[in-house]
């Protein structure tokens, strides 16, 4: 709640507080004021709004009356002493609080001495010195209670362990305002009971029926006592019974809780409270309706520690759950890498502990960055999908340190009627000011039952791609092998790996790097130390007999950057705005030696950039072609990259043309070219 909505709040609390006298005396300002006072919420504004509420109705001609809508006020002439003794007991009762020995007999006995005073000047008797004592115990009595309600509605503090003493204290402050508000304004207006009604109703959607019922009992019984109608109990009741029964039917959305309230209504106008058809009864009827039903879920009711404690609960589960599935994901990872790497020397294709251990620490980082997402925007994330029939159950957010979010929702359909994932993250979209979608593995349906479905930020950086490979002339299968993924750290990863010679011993070797790679990054190993990884065991199972050249290009999706890293592959073409920019290695394939250095470099990625990967297939059939040759050829063809499907198809039609035209359609070694179009 923003700090201004939460200031009026706290005036108007004060200022109907101080307007809620019984038998002549109100205990309820000095409670509001001490309750303010010890949650730090006291200020001279607030003590000011409680002054106004007390000026308002001594003051004001309508109010002259000693019974009716002003309960036992006292007469006309005794009200301006009245008012000035409660004055000096508010000013007095601020005196004390500032102290630092002050305790509630000391608020108690300030209260009864002034109050003495002026009943002495009234001429009471001992009647009227018992009540006034009785009020003075009333008031110290309340001050706990209204110092958890303030709490729980201006502070919004609260603790989960004593959610129905929050509510209660929730419910006392609202029984003082409804009896400090004026009965009508203008003598049209019934302001009081259509606050009522409006925060029964509120209640009622955000609690549930116990609490619902609470507050419409308290209040219908304050406005009976006040009208004189005994019925009235009787007939909110049966209006707020009908609002929770459309509550349940409906699945909580707001219109069908405010239909059958309606209706609840009519059906007693009809049968026995004849009020609600008269022009009074229909503003108490409808106006609250109205009013419930224009706002939003998250503007209701307050959103305490207890809320909040909720959320972390559901967060534990989720990071239960994540960590579940993180730690089966890797267990399966080493099992298959084992498998991919068997024939290699068991003490070489060892993981390094301190491998493992930064991958567990970067997996509790990413553990700590999971929260609940703002009270405000999950209420409003779960009223708007409510409306399209499907339930959150829990909202929990992780953020990366590149601010890329993941959204972890656990969701079901409240009807059989199918709605879309896509749909959903249209909503969450909206709700969040994020561009969103499902997340790769995401279903396409919302399931019947509860099911946690990820949904991610959107990269800034979209990216269309192509590969080609053509066999050597007379070879059945080809040597080299690739993988294109986009992995959930949203990076686009290209690898590419050109096996020795070609057939396939070389397809095998090439497949086994690209398999090896896929799984190290999987993991969630660094790329460097899955290089050498992988370097390692290979070299020692071929014992230098066999090797492979390795080209990866990890393109960071939601800021553009480009990193290569090469083992003895062929170069990377970068082609931006008519210029080529060759990214070449120099050092030495994967498994020719045990330890070999890897060349990484990185590159800044712009709106239309083209990348194009290649081996070394694409100039052996020439002598005088090479990578400068090629360049050249590049930065000489202009593409509109704006459609990237497009621009990477003709892009790649080019360069198959160029080559066969240079080989003469006939090709002597394994040739595989990867291209990739990005557009921000």
């Amino acid at each position: 709640m923003e700090e201004k909505v939460r200031r009026l709040l706290l005036y108007a609390v004060g200022f109907f507080g101080g307007r809620a006298f019984f038998l002549g005396t109100n205990p309820f300002a000095v409670a509001l004021l001490t309750g303010a006072y010890y949650i730090k919420l006291s200020t001279p504004g607030y003590v000011l709004s409680i002054m106004a509420g007390m000026a308002s109705l001594f003051f004001v001609p309508e109010a002259v009356v000693t019974n009716g809508q002003y309960l036992f006020l006292p007469d006309a002439g005794e009200k301006t002493v009245l008012f000035i003794s409660y004055v000096l007991i508010m000013a007095g009762v601020s005196w004390v609080l500032h102290l630092k020995s002050a305790n509630n007999l000391m608020i108690l006995f300030i209260y009864y001495i002034v109050g003495m005073a002026y009943n002495i000047y009234a001429g009471g008797d001992y009647r009227q010195w018992i009540m006034l004592l009785l009020s003075g115990i009333i008031a110290v009595t309340l001050i706990p209670v209204v110092k958890i309600g303030l709490n729980v509605l201006v502070n919004e503090k609260g603790r989960e362990d004593n959610l129905n003493e929050q509510m209660l204290a929730v419910m006392v402050i609202m029984a003082v305002m409804a009896w400090g508000m004026p009965y009508t304004i203008a003598g049209l207006i019934h302001i009081g009971e259509i606050f009522g009604m409006y925060i029964a109703l509120c209640t009622l959607q955000k609690y549930g029926g116990a609490y619902g019922l609470g507050i419409a009992f308290a209040i219908s019984a304050i406005w009976s006592v006040r009208t004189g109608e005994t019925t009235y109990i009787a007939a909110v009741i049966t209006m707020i019974i009908m609002a929770l029964l459309g509550r349940s039917v409906f699945g909580g959305i707001k219109y069908g809780t405010v239909g059958l309230y309606v209706l609840g209504g009519m059906l007693t106008g009809v049968t026995f409270f004849g009020y609600l058809f008269t022009f009074s009864g229909i503003q108490v009827l409808l106006v609250p309706a109205l009013l419930f039903a224009v706002t939003p879920a998250y503007w209701m009711c307050y959103y305490g520690e207890n809320i909040r404690a909720e959320h972390d609960r559901c967060a534990a589960v989720e990071i239960n759950r994540l960590t579940a599935r993180k730690i089966a994901d890797l267990s399966g990872i080493f099992k298959r890498i084992e498998y991919t790497l068997a024939g290699c020397g068991g003490d070489v294709s060892r993981i390094g502990l301190s491998e493992v251990g930064e991958l567990i620490e970067k997996f509790s980082e990413d553990i700590e960055r999971l929260e609940p997402a703002s009270n405000s925007r999950e209420e409003k994330l779960r009223q708007e999908l409510l409306a399209m029939n499907v339930v959150l159950e829990q909202l929990t957010m992780a953020m990366n340190e590149a601010d890329h979010s993941r959204y972890y929702l656990t969701l079901r359909a409240h009807t059989r009627k199918r709605v879309r994932t896509r749909q959903v993250a249209a909503v969450l979209e909206h709700v969040m000011d994020r561009r969103i979608r499902p997340a790769a593995d995401a279903p396409e349906y919302i399931p019947v039952d509860d099911h946690m479905i990820v949904f991610e930020d959107i990269a800034v950086f979209q990216c269309a791609f192509q590969v080609r490979r053509v066999k050597k002339q007379g070879s059945v299968i080809s040597g080299d092998s690739f993988s294109v993924r986009e992995n959930d750290d949203g990076k686009l990863v290209l690898m590419l790996a050109d096996g020795m010679g070609s057939g396939s011993i070389a397809a095998s070797e090439s497949e086994i790097l690209i398999n090896t790679m896929e799984e190290m990054l999987d993991a969630g190993f660094d790329p460097l130390y899955a290089i050498a990884f992988a370097n390692k065991c290979l070299s020692e199972k071929n014992r230098g007999s066999n090797f492979t050249t390795f080209d990866m290009g990890m393109i960071d999706l939601y800021s553009g950057e480009l990193k290569m890293y090469k083992q003895g592959a062929s170069a990377t073409f970068v082609v931006r705005d008519g210029s080529c920019h060759i990214v070449q290695g120099t050092t030495l394939p994967i498994g020719v030696l045990p330890e070999v250095e890897c060349d990484s470099s990185s590159e800044q990625l712009s709106d239309g950039d083209i990348v194009i990967m290649a081996s070394d297939g694409i100039f052996s059939h020439t002598e005088d072609y090479d990578e400068k040759e090629f360049a050249r050829f590049l930065s000489h063809r202009s593409y509109n990259t704006d459609n990237r499907e497009s621009a990477v198809k003709k892009i790649m039609d080019d360069i198959s043309g160029e080559l066969l035209s240079r080989n003469q359609g006939v090709f002597y070694d394994d040739a595989t070219v990867m291209v990739v179009v990005a557009n921000s």
